[in-house]
């Protein structure tokens, strides 16, 4: 600079410390002024420009970790071994009732919020409070249950599942394939992979819930149905050593041990159930 130019900006230095107050100078404003006067370059210190960058990227982290803990999900897994028969409240009301070596699965951070839904591996009833904002499903490798609110069991086997309705109505959708079917009270439905179409009864069994009620039903059944709900509830192959044609029972049995079932039901039909030993 020349010696004006040095005398001009010496006043300005004066200037501004005779009338600086704290509080009261708009620093930016000034600066922007005084160099624009003085024909000087501000250049933005890169220190508070590291600073900067860093505030950002803290809050982008931030941001991402809340994204990432809300989104992510949390699962719940809830299992039964042999034997065992497990209740579940969940948080809507609903109930399942998981039957021996089964599983459940779900989200329990949507779960009553965005959605009600469940992976089933094996067999369990469910009583579905009614929400038609969000309907309650059941996945399983083959197909889908969904519904508003009423109650149901599904079976998940390796080739084939089932699908019993005792209250309201269910829809089933089959996975690859447009088949779908809507079932209301009384009905059941099959599918398989041995035969690639839903099979639907409209004969409501009585024995599906056995499982749970621990109670076996007859009422003129034929001894065929009879030894198939033994052999199943028991979890033991019946035969019948004795040939018979067309001959039914009408009996209730609650908790009672296999060999006095079949001696029950022998001394009354006159036939010979009994167990195959194991192998």
């Amino acid at each position: 600079m020349d010696n004006k130019q040095e005398e001009l900006f010496e006043k300005q230095i004066r200037f501004i410390a005779r009338h600086y107050q704290e509080d009261k100078l708009d620093e930016n404003r000034a600066w922007e002024k005084f160099s624009t006067q003085a024909n000087i370059k501000r250049v933005f210190p890169f220190r508070r420009y590291l600073m900067a960058v860093a505030s950002v990227a803290l809050i982008l982290i931030a941001v991402h970790i809340y994204y990432v803990s809300e989104r992510s999900p949390e699962w719940v897994v809830i299992a039964t071994g042999p034997e065992e028969i497990r209740e579940i409240c969940l948080t809507d009301g609903s109930r399942i009732t998981l039957a021996e070596n089964s599983q459940v699965t779900y989200d329990a951070k949507i779960y009553g919020k965005s959605g009600r839904a469940f992976g089933l591996e094996g067999k369990a009833y469910f009583e579905a409070v009614r929400d038609e904002a969000r309907p309650f499903s059941v996945e399983t490798h083959l197909g889908e249950v969904t519904v508003l609110g009423t109650s149901f069991q599904v079976t998940n086997k390796v080739n084939a599942m089932e699908v019993e309705v005792y209250t309201g109505k269910v829809r089933l959708d089959i996975k690859e394939s447009d088949q779908h079917e809507i079932l209301t009270a009384g009905m059941s439905a099959r599918y398989g992979t041995d035969d690639p179409e839903i099979h639907i009864l409209t004969e409501e069994h009585m024995n599906s819930l056995s499982w749970k009620t621990k109670q076996l039903r007859f009422e003129n059944t034929l001894v065929e149905m009879v030894i198939a709900d033994l052999s199943e509830y028991y979890h033991m192959t019946i035969v019948n050593k004795k040939a018979t044609t067309g001959v039914s029972l009408t009996a209730t049995f609650q908790e009672q041990p296999l060999e006095e079932v079949l001696l029950i039901i022998n001394q009354t039909l006159d036939i010979r159930l009994e167990p195959l030993p194991d192998n």
